[in-house]
This record gives structure tokens, sequence and C-alpha cells, in this order.
């Protein structure tokens, strides 16, 4: 989850400097404009649920794959993975 959470950062810092701060400052940093500093913050929230909900959807779905591969060899039967061509 932290890796997801750096990787959100790193994606969204730069555009948020160049395309919304540094104009900002540009222009003096006019009170009136807060608003739309701290709309854009407030849209990365629902961005943040999509990238922690994909990074544990990808991390349970490695761990019940590694489950089940273990449990495959452990009793020495052959599970076909889904998606895996059976001819």
């Amino acid at each position: 989850m932290r890796a997801a959470g750096g990787l959100l950062r790193e994606i969204r810092r730069p555009r948020f400097r160049t395309h919304l701060w540094e104009p900002f400052v540009a222009a003096g940093m006019p009170e009136g404009r807060v608003a739309e500093l701290v709309g854009a913050l407030e849209q990365l929230g629902p961005l943040a649920e999509g990238v922690v909900v994909m990074t544990l959807r990808q991390a349970i779905q490695q761990l019940a794959e590694s489950f089940v591969a273990a449990e495959a060899d452990r009793l020495g039967i052959a599970i076909p993975r889904p998606g895996a061509s059976g001819a």
C-alpha cells in the first residue's frame, strides 16, 4: 500500500504543481482561488481509493494463486490456471 501511495504522489505531484500551484503563485496567490486548489486536492481521494483497491486486489490474487500452487504441489496434483489452454 505504501508503494501505491508513493506511485500516486509521483503521478499527481508534478501535475498539481505545474497546472495549479505555479499559476496560483504567479497570480500572487489570490485568496479567491484557494477553493480551486482545495477542490483539486479533494479529487485525489477517489483516485487514491482506486489505487488502493487495485493494489489490494492484486495482492490478494497473488496470495491466493501462491496458496493454491503450494497446496497442489503438497498434494501432488495439477491444478490448471485460469485462462490456461487445456488443449
